[in-house]
């Protein structure tokens, strides 16, 4: 894992963010590298390799497309990626991060991140694009949150 490098991703990237997230149909592209949100990608000798991504508003961060490629998994490089994402809120003041995860709620857990109300969230981040997005899908009430206090 030493020869991964982190970088912060930019728009000439969108076609191997797209490529990477092929690999994973539960995640949505909609909003990627929007205005307003900072994704970092991780990459090795086969290209894009992971990425991650924070939309923020009000002083909050949505954690979102939290994603290794299949092949990489299992390395450490999500929670590589997870603590970069942490050291540059923080870096920003970001008093919370704020994540929606339906099926790997462990992980997220052993990582810090303790589960709240789904109202939390959209209270706190009503215009972030992945909260507008899930409320369009009318998925919100099947969501489960998560936060993590800085």
């Amino acid at each position: 894992m030493d020869d991964i490098m982190i970088r912060e991703l930019t728009p000439e990237d969108l076609g191997r963010v797209n490529a990477l997230m092929s690999c994973d149909n539960s995640l949505r592209p909609e909003g990627i590298l929007a205005t307003g949100a900072r994704y970092w990608g991780a990459f090795g000798e086969d290209g894009l390799v992971g990425m991650i991504g924070c939309e923020y508003q009000n002083g909050r961060g949505l954690l979102r497309s939290a994603l290794v490629h299949p092949r990489h998994r299992g390395e450490g490089l999500g929670r590589r990626l997870t603590e970069h994402l942490i050291g540059d809120s923080r870096s920003m003041g970001l008093r919370v991060i704020y994540l929606f995860s339906t099926d790997a709620g462990p992980y997220w857990e052993r990582l810090g991140f303790r589960r709240v109300p789904v109202r939390e969230v959209t209270d706190a981040m009503p215009d972030a694009p992945q909260v507008r997005l899930f409320h369009g899908l009318g998925w919100l009430p099947t969501e489960v949150a998560y936060a993590l206090y800085l």
